[in-house]
């Protein structure tokens, strides 16, 4: 089981740690509800996993929550890739 939590903590342990949040626009203009966040996380063998949180339209878009969200599906991923 992992309790890593933050990208710092994976970066220290030499992963390698992308995170690209995506917006609704509406007429150029981003909204402030809804959204998606990606983060990948590659060790140093090159193996990758990844995980996506996303946002409801009814709540505020919030990058930390959602990068903890998506860190622990890609972390989850990997254990049940793991465990087969």
């Amino acid at each position: 089981m992992y309790h890593i939590k933050t990208v710092d903590e994976l970066r220290h342990l030499g992963y390698k740690v992308r995170v690209r949040h995506f917006r609704h626009l509406d007429n150029n203009t981003i909204l402030p509800r809804g959204g998606e966040t990606v983060v990948t996380i590659t060790d140093e063998h090159g193996h990758t996993v990844e995980g996506i949180s996303k946002c409801s339209p009814k709540d505020g878009f919030n990058k930390k929550i959602g990068v903890a969200i998506a860190i622990g599906r890609a972390l989850k991923s990997e254990e049940s890739y793991v465990n087969r």
